[in-house]
């Protein structure tokens, strides 16, 4: 969403390659269960768009002319969740999230091992556990603000809503020191509503 902000252009790329991984897992999944052979991605590729409707519509509404040039270069490895962290965050702030992230994974999915032990409350990691599930959710609702920030001022909620980031903002404001979800990359931040301050 924060990219999509910057760049609304993308949109129907990035809608093509949701609806083209879908399709190719399902493809990989028939061609292994019926043993025939895998074909290379830039094959499924040429296959979705020259073969099947949803992307002959597709190719046509987005010009694209189906090769390899264009497929390794505006295609693949682009528009996924690492892609699009590495657009927006700083090295710095992706090493700080993926050191939380890492953590609160580790302790809250189970393994063989921990289903052997008896796992009980520690008040010392578990508030930050809620913690980042809390920010999660806070920089969502400030993602579809800024995503909705017309129809928001349209309708004359503008205020209501800022009045209740704002009180969200101060809710949480003690938990904010460690997890970093704001863009830092200034491409990114200077197409954002400003962040609304006491």
């Amino acid at each position: 969403m924060f990219y999509l902000l910057r760049h609304p252009e993308n949109t129907s790329l990035i809608l093509l390659k949701e609806e083209f991984g879908l399709w190719v897992t399902q493809e990989k999944y028939r061609d292994e269960s019926s043993k025939k052979e895998i074909l290379e991605d830039i094959e499924y590729f040429e296959n979705y768009l020259n073969n099947n409707p949803e992307g002959k519509k597709q190719q046509e509404r987005l010009k694209i002319n189906v090769s390899k040039t264009f497929y390794h270069d505006k295609f693949k490895g682009r528009f996924n969740n690492e892609w699009y962290r590495r657009k927006i965050y700083a090295d710095e702030s992706l090493k700080m999230q993926d050191t939380t992230c890492a953590s609160l994974s580790q302790s809250s999915h189970a393994n063989i091992a921990r289903s052997r032990v008896e796992i009980k409350y520690d008040p010392i990691p578990s508030p930050h556990f809620f913690k980042i599930l809390t920010d999660f959710s806070f920089f969502n609702l400030y993602c579809f603000f800024n995503a909705s920030f017309q129809t928001i001022n349209q309708i004359n909620e503008l205020e209501n809503t800022k009045k209740f980031i704002i009180s969200s903002q101060q809710e949480l404001e003690s938990y904010f020191a460690m997890t970093h979800l704001f863009p830092d990359v200034p491409e990114y931040m200077e197409n954002l509503v400003p962040y609304p301050t006491k």
